[in-house]
């Protein structure tokens, strides 16, 4: 969940949004006012609310955005039983306007879309055009009761269930996934996995800010519903991706032949773990396993790290003989030095012990990994919208973190983890109305230590009927600084209140 950096600068309170939010009957049908909102950001701008990069984005770019939501999706494929790319069959939960349901039709022999918006599965159909093998369909309800059992090969859903405000629905919506999978099927979707601030619920529709899930209640269901979770990442984080195997039938597991083989770094082999031979995985090992039966996933499996039992967040394929790898992360106070590690599943402790020798972090390194504007992300490096979002890698104290631009510190902020594993952080801000347009320097403290200046150009500040001189950096009186908006949990979301914020400003 995001958090506030606060700054030397006294905090001052946030004014309240003008415009009210749309008004709902309390006993609303969640379906129906999720179909409502939908249709109305469709027609507004379609494009926007589904990608969030800008506003009135073209075509070409909307659609290039989703590369790296496709690596995500496609490395899962792997799973799937051997077969020719024409026999699959594939549905997308939440298709939108077809972003990803366009490329991903190219590993498929036929692919289907849903999506609880007339407007948006209208506007799906128009970009799939030319595809004769991809169907796009409106969703009547919380289900796929459109389709029989053992219908896909592979489902897929990104940030979808993150906006459904009900999580009963998100769970019906796993369970029929479930239903129409066929044997050996593979579900991969994300959901969020931490709490909107209260700050967001109060400004925000239910069906934007939605529901959160837990690791653990995903491990559980897995184990409820005998649907086996195969990879976790994003723990604690907005974007939590989730891949799910539906499993073949089989009878009472047989461990007499387990056996751990090595234990590494999730990128080395070796019995030394440590963030130096780890590399960007930080404080991950991998255990390497034969003779592991087909019914062991991340919901039932543990890993004891001495006195310390965790989950794991990757399990491969198992082959026929049992072989497959299993990445966990180190826990929480681990010391340096030797420890055990065994392997257990519901409850039961498989196989001998390994021993590994667990080695000191190096210092910390924290670099500035990227900037762009607030509001209009796809702007890199360039701020148009007066809001400033930076990542940073690799720090320890994210409230530590200090900002100046053209030598003006910034009053308050946000931060959010995005990936516990590379200890990566989103922090945005305001800049200050007196920072001059053109090209600046951003300077950043964080760990202790001062990192290279970043240049970034000034194009444009938050502020309304301000004169924003571009010569020698000239600028007209202004009212003083104002705070950050603190509703803000992920990229999409500081984008949405940051640009309502700012379009409710007073000049």
């Amino acid at each position: 969940m995001g958090q506030a950096i606060r700054l030397p600068t006294a905090n001052r309170s946030l004014p309240r949004i003008a415009r009210p939010l749309p008004a709902y009957n309390r006993y609303m049908d969640p379906i129906e006012r999720m179909r409502e909102d939908w249709d109305r950001w469709a027609r507004e701008d379609a494009y926007y609310y589904a990608a969030f990069g800008r506003r009135n984005q073209d075509q070409r770019e909307f659609f290039a955005s989703a590369a790296e939501v496709l690596h995500t999706l496609t490395r899962e494929l792997v799973r799937l039983p051997e077969a020719p790319a024409q026999s699959r069959r594939a549905l997308e939960i939440g298709c939108g306007p077809g972003r990803l349901m366009l490329p991903m039709s190219a590993h498929f022999g036929e692919i289907h879309g849903v999506d609880i918006s007339a407007e948006m599965a209208a506007k799906a159909r128009e970009a799939l055009r030319g595809v004769p093998h991809a169907h796009v369909h409106v969703t009547p309800g919380d289900g796929l009761g459109m389709f029989p059992d053992e219908s896909f090969d592979f489902i897929y859903s990104y940030i979808v269930f993150q906006h459904i405000p009900d999580p009963a629905i998100v769970l019906n919506y796993l369970r029929e996934a479930r239903r129409t999978l066929k044997t050996g099927g593979i579900l991969c979707c994300q959901l969020r996995g931490a709490p909107p601030l209260p700050t967001e619920i109060e400004r925000r529709e239910p069906t934007w800010t939605g529901c959160f899930f837990t690791g653990e209640r995903m491990a559980a269901f897995a184990r409820e519903r005998d649907f086996h979770l195969v990879a976790l990442s994003g723990l604690n984080t907005q974007y939590m991706w989730t891949t799910w195997l539906k499993p073949a039938p089989c009878g009472a597991p047989d461990f007499s032949r387990t056996v751990i083989k090595a234990v590494t770094a999730a990128s080395r082999v070796g019995p030394r773990v440590t963030p130096e031979t780890a590399g960007t995985w930080r404080d991950f090992f991998s255990l390497w396993i034969d003779g592991l039966p087909p019914s062991c996933h991340l919901g039932n499996l543990e890993v004891a790290f001495g006195q310390a039992h965790t989950r794991g967040c990757y399990l491969s394929p198992i082959t026929e003989s049992g072989a497959c790898q299993l990445n966990v992360r180190l826990p929480d106070g681990v010391r340096p030095g030797p420890a055990p590690v065994a392997l257990y599943c519901d409850g039961r402790a498989l196989a001998r012990p390994q021993s590994i020798q667990v080695l000191p972090p190096p210092p910390r390194s924290p670099k500035v990994v990227s900037v762009s504007d607030g509001v209009d992300i796809e702007s890199k490096y360039r701020v148009v919208m007066g809001g400033v979002k930076v990542t940073i890698e690799d720090i320890d104290r994210p409230e530590e973190v200090s900002f100046t631009v053209d030598g003006r510190p910034v009053e308050y902020g946000q931060f959010e983890c995005t990936d516990p594993v590379t200890s990566t952080y989103e922090f945005a801000f305001l800049l200050s109305r007196k920072t001059r347009l053109g090209n600046r320097l951003l300077k950043v403290r964080a760990s202790g230590r001062k990192l290279p200046p970043v240049p970034i150009e000034i194009a444009g500040l938050p502020a309304n009927g301000q004169a924003q001189g571009r010569q020698h950096g000239r600028q007209t009186q202004e009212a003083g600084d104002a705070p950050l908006p603190s509703a803000i949990v992920g990229k999409r979301n500081f984008a949405r209140t940051l640009a309502s914020w700012l379009q409710h400003q007073k000049p």
